[in-house]
């Protein structure tokens, strides 16, 4: 009898510990994909998330993670672990939609100077020095926008870019 009950008391005992690490290893879980939202969050409001490649596979990971070490989860967390995954697909789709902005806003600057040089005359540096102030700050505010943001422009707008001063420098010259 005392050894039975020295036994179930090592069981007991053993299980608790099981569910004491289980609790750590999830809470731990817990807070490496919170850390790695707010990371996500940042980027987004930053405009400097790169490679949703990586940060797909990162989340994926995490979220494995995160529910192999969720065993018989309650309903209160199944519900944190969907706002989870409802907070990372919110961040895909504002930057999806940021990205968009940006793109139409750069080539609206783009057209903006092609639309100006398609208007002036052959020699851009006296069109430039003959044109009203305010077309010629238009022009320059495109020009630094460009410029500023040119390592967030997609390629073929870079290229577009890139074509842009080429022409413009070819017209100082001519």
């Amino acid at each position: 009898m005392k050894s039975q009950l020295i036994i179930a008391l090592g069981a007991v005992m053993s299980l608790a510990s099981c569910t004491d690490q289980n609790k750590v290893n999830h809470d731990q879980a817990m807070s490496d994909m919170n850390t790695f939202l707010d990371s996500v969050d940042n980027d987004v409001n930053n405009g400097t998330l790169a490679d949703w490649d990586a940060t797909d596979r990162r989340h994926v990971t995490l979220k494995d993670r995160l529910e192999s070490n969720s065993a018989d989860m309650s309903e209160d967390m199944k519900m944190r672990h969907e706002q989870m995954d409802d907070r990372y697909e919110l961040a895909k789709t504002k930057f999806k939609n940021g990205t968009d902005e940006f793109n139409q806003e750069a080539n609206a600057q783009i057209d903006n100077i092609e639309t100006w040089l398609d208007r002036s005359a052959a020699n851009t540096g006296e069109v430039i020095q003959g044109s009203g102030d305010d077309m010629e700050n238009s022009w320059k505010k495109s020009m630094n926008w460009l410029d500023e943001n040119y390592e967030k422009l997609e390629d073929n707008t870079k290229k577009e870019y890139d074509e842009l001063k080429v022409r413009l420098n070819d017209n100082d010259r001519g």
